[in-house]
């Protein structure tokens, strides 16, 4: 609780169970994640097009 941007009592939740609950980060998953599971994509345009088209939009 804060008056005038002061604090006048301590939060009772930590900095990180304030983010969680607010949001902002996610807790860690249950299991690991296997990448391997995860199915490729193909592009169909090539990196070197892809760096110039966002070359020349910045």
């Amino acid at each position: 609780m804060t008056h005038d941007s002061e604090v006048e009592v301590p939060a009772t939740t930590t900095p990180f169970q304030q983010l969680l609950q607010s949001g902002s980060v996610r807790p860690a998953a249950a299991a690991a994640v296997d990448f391997a599971n995860i199915n490729r994509v193909k592009l169909t345009t090539d990196t070197a097009t892809i760096l110039a088209e966002e070359r020349n939009n910045s």
